[in-house]
């Protein structure tokens, strides 16, 4: 009995990726799948889709001009609305997304419910608030940082040069990155919208991109190795993926071979049971490779199989 129900857990218990894939010979970026361990590999979208999420059982995909669905499989692919860089509420009953108006919403039924006409900076990305009724969106004019109210239509200023905040699951605390005067960037951690502020990362270290486990416990974000250069030949920067532990105050770092892409965000994730960190790591042939860390044992595994293809950005979803 005990082994039927291991076999069972087996085989109807799968953890998916969905993720950016760049084919460099074929000029083709495309939205991807494949299983936990890099099996199964599917191209969900057609070529320029990018960054896709997850919406409850479905994929969304960004294109240059419009969001598109589909299931697991890449079937059933359904053009929505106009518009790119897909956000999903935390309710998992909405998304919004950039459009050339601002910021359009739609419900879970592919409804679109709402425009927001407001001045984005489109290469931050739109984030939530815990209950979803605020959003948070760049002004590039103003260099900062607005939350808009979805219930009153107000607006309410966050604060400068912030970028994507986000809200712990579990209590008060907010997260986001401030750009500092030298050019870099620090992780801040706040006590509610107005509370007191705690820099995670060294003054000497550009810190980016930090997101929240899913027990609200632990901050993942990356450390450049370098400082930023415009390098004309590659997108992509060495860094270290790095573990905050909210409560001992105390850092890690989880891998040395990690990687920062400019205009995309989160760039990792961790599991639902926060078993695992995915994330972009620098391969031998200088391009992107999907792997994650085991957080119990803190061994690291490469999941993408070919060097030669760019693959970035997992975010995953277990299926039961």
């Amino acid at each position: 009995m005990t082994y039927l129900c291991f076999f069972f857990l087996q085989v109807y218990s799968q953890t998916k990726i969905v993720f950016t894939a760049i084919d460099y010979l074929n000029d083709e970026v495309r939205a991807t799948i494949c299983e936990s361990d890099g099996s199964n590999r599917n191209e969900l979208g057609f070529n320029k889709t990018y960054l896709p999420v997850w919406f409850n059982n479905v994929v969304l995909l960004n294109s240059d001009t419009f969001i598109w669905q589909c299931d697991t499989s890449g079937a059933n692919l359904t053009k929505l609305f106009p518009g790119y860089r897909a956000s999903v509420s935390n309710n998992k009953k909405m998304f919004a997304f950039y459009n050339g108006d601002g910021i359009g919403i739609s419900d879970d039924k592919g409804k679109f419910i709402k425009q927001i006409s407001v001045n984005i900076f489109e290469d931050a990305a739109i984030t939530w608030s815990k209950n979803d009724d605020k959003l948070s969106y760049f002004d590039p004019d103003k260099k900062s940082c607005y939350l808009f109210n979805l219930k009153n239509d107000s607006l309410e200023l966050f604060g400068n040069s912030i970028y994507h905040p986000l809200w712990n699951p579990k209590n008060d605390l907010l997260i986001f990155n401030r750009a500092r005067s030298d050019g870099n960037y620090s992780v801040v951690m706040r006590d509610g919208l107005i509370g007191p502020e705690t820099i995670i990362n060294k003054s000497t270290e550009n810190g980016l991109v930090p997101i929240w486990s899913n027990s609200g416990a632990k901050i993942a974000y990356l450390i450049f190795q370098n400082p930023i250069e415009n390098d004309p030949e590659t997108d992509i920067y060495p860094c270290n993926l790095v573990l905050y532990d909210v409560e001992k105050k105390t850092e890690q770092i989880l891998s040395a071979d990690a990687a920062f892409t400019d205009r995309a965000f989160p760039q990792m994730c961790f599991d639902e049971k926060d078993e695992f960190i995915y994330f972009t790591k620098i391969n031998e042939a200088g391009l992107g490779s999907i792997a994650r860390v085991d957080l119990k044992n803190l061994t690291q595994e490469t999941i993408s199989k070919d060097n030669y293809l760019d693959e970035r950005f997992p975010q995953i979803k277990s299926f039961k």
